[in-house]
């Protein structure tokens, strides 16, 4: 790090970065010559391999100042260069690797994407290892028969699982022989999910993922994303609506044509009528946006913790409208209180709706439809 910052320029090339480190601790960079050897010696590994690939990991971790490294691509050369006559004289190659610091716009926003993740994330990593202890996670079984129900999918389907958390709901579908995709945000969650997974000798896909960024070259025949599953699950950043609808849309873009999702939602008439005027005038409920802000108490390993969250409420026909923008068509909307499952009408005061959508062939007729 600190060779980086005592670089001139924002750009800079493995030579400049090797002897800037040169400059500042002769003593260990005499010890990497002796260990490695350099340039010209007929070995595979030198000096200047061993620092590129330190650079290159570096550049791809969360704290890094460095742009992410691109090694070749197709009909590319990535992040690399020609190198000048000099260059390849002491170099003894025709293309050098280059790397690019990243600019205080970049890192400001890198910062800012971390801490929409870190509430939920930290709520969650945190809840991890006790979350099994809540009694929402009690019908699992009953919760994926009523889901399989639905779906009417034959073993050996593939299943997308968003916002898996500890994977109840794939495991479960896995020992049925589903093949199950569970995504999640959380790696304490995941870490969960891995352990119950091996335990109960399933195999299952776990993918540390935002629900919002994923994509997938894999076209799945079915999706759920259940019990506060990412879907309403804010930073204090996010936009209310194209954080949901994204979510949707990420979805859509990697099912197959007529697949369904089922995707229960926090219930917005519930969050409604809990709160008063007074919840509004001091922010802790936003109507316009149907958003709470409010601190969550969570038990942990550790005892208990508090974290200030953000989450999102849904009326049934504002989650049509998303659902068809997205691509979808509303099949039903029932009540989704997980626990309380049913192909039955919403309870104004439960927790969660559920929604029942279909991949559409044609969505642009559907969402602009009169």
């Amino acid at each position: 790090m600190e060779t980086i910052e005592k670089l001139p320029e924002s750009s800079f090339t493995i030579l400049d970065f090797m002897n800037t480190c040169k400059e500042l601790f002769p003593d260990q960079w005499q010890k990497l010559v002796e260990r490695f050897g350099l340039f010209g010696e007929k070995k595979r590994y030198t000096v200047a391999t061993y620092l590129a690939n330190r650079l290159y990991v570096y550049s791809h971790k969360p704290q890094s100042c460095l742009e992410p490294f691109r090694k070749y691509g197709k009909a590319e050369k990535g992040d690399y260069r020609r190198t000048t006559k000099e260059e390849k004289k002491i170099f003894g190659s025709a293309w050098i690797a280059i790397y690019r610091r990243r600019t205080r716009k970049q890192n400001t926003e890198r910062s800012n994407r971390m801490a929409r993740r870190n509430e939920w994330q930290k709520f969650f990593d945190g809840h991890a290892p006790v979350y099994m202890d809540n009694s929402f996670t009690k019908n699992t079984v009953e919760e994926v028969i009523f889901v399989l129900e639905e779906l009417k999918l034959k073993p050996g389907s593939w299943i997308l699982d968003v916002g898996c958390g500890t994977g109840r709901h794939a495991i479960e579908l896995a020992k049925r022989r589903y093949q199950i995709t569970g995504i999640d945000l959380s790696k304490g969650m995941l870490k969960e999910a891995e352990k119950a997974a091996k335990k109960a000798k399933v195999k299952v896909e776990w993918v540390h993922a935002d629900a919002t960024k994923f994509k997938s070259d894999k076209l799945f025949d079915a999706a759920i994303c259940l019990c506060e599953g990412a879907f309403g699950l804010l930073g204090r950043k996010d936009d209310p609506i194209e954080h949901d609808l994204t979510i949707l849309k990420n979805i859509n873009a990697i099912l197959k044509p007529r697949a369904k999702l089922i995707l229960t939602a926090l219930n917005g008439c519930a969050m409604i009528r809990q709160h008063t005027q007074k919840d509004v005038e001091d922010g802790r409920f936003d109507p316009s946006a149907m958003v709470e802000i409010h601190p969550v108490e969570y038990e942990t390993s550790d005892g208990k913790k508090s974290v200030m969250v953000k989450e999102r409420g849904f009326v049934p026909t504002e989650l049509v409208m998303l659902f068809r923008q997205a691509g979808f068509e509303v099949e039903h909307i029932w009540g989704g209180t997980a626990g309380n499952w049913g192909k039955r009408k919403i309870n104004l005061d439960e927790v969660e709706i559920m929604v029942i959508g279909r991949k559409v062939a044609n969505w642009s007729n559907l969402c602009f439809a009169t």
